[in-house]
C-alpha cells in the first residue's frame, strides 16, 4: 500500500471513529497500517522536507490514537486538523512524484494543543513558493 493510499484509509478510519467514537480497534489498526507504510516507503523519498511532513503526520496520528484511548473528546477535536494535514501531505507527494516544487507548508505545532486544533497548511499571507521537489 502506498503512503497516499494508506493516508486515505487512515482518514476514512478517523472520520468513521469520530462519528461515534466506538471503533477504537479499527482506528488503531488503521494507524498501525499507515505508520508501517510510512516508515518503509519514506525511505524512498529523496526530498527531506517531504519526509519530514510524512513524519509529522505519523506523530499527529500517534497522539490522536493515544488520546482516543483515554480522552476521546480531545482526539475528536483534532480530526479536522488530521484531515487537513493528510490533504497537505498528499498534495506534497503529488508534487514530489511529478518533479514539481513542494507546496508551501506551515509545520504542525505539535507541542501547542490550541495551535494544533486551528492549524492550516499554509500561512495566512501565503504567496506561493515552497521548497523544491524532485526525486
Amino acid at each position: 500500500m502506498s503512503i497516499a493510499e494508506s493516508l486515505a484509509s487512515m482518514e476514512e478510519a478517523l472520520v468513521a471513529w469520530s462519528a461515534d467514537q466506538s471503533d477504537l480497534a479499527g482506528l488503531r489498526a488503521a494507524f498501525n497500517a499507515f505508520s508501517r507504510s510510512a516508515a518503509v516507503q519514506s525511505i524512498a523519498l529523496t526530498d527531506s522536507a517531504l519526509r519530514q511532513r510524512v513524519r509529522r503526520h505519523v506523530e499527529l496520528l500517534a497522539r490522536m490514537a493515544t488520546f482516543a484511548e483515554g480522552t476521546p473528546d480531545n482526539a475528536a477535536l483534532l480530526v479536522p486538523t488530521a484531515c487537513r494535514h493528510a490533504d497537505a501531505v498528499i498534495e506534497a507527494l503529488d508534487a514530489h512524484y511529478n518533479d514539481a516544487a513542494l507546496p508551501s507548508y506551515q509545520p504542525l505545532p505539535l507541542q501547542d494543543a490550541a495551535g494544533l486544533i486551528g492549524w492550516h497548511p499554509r500561512p495566512a499571507q501565503d504567496g506561493g513558493g515552497g521548497t523544491s521537489g524532485g526525486r
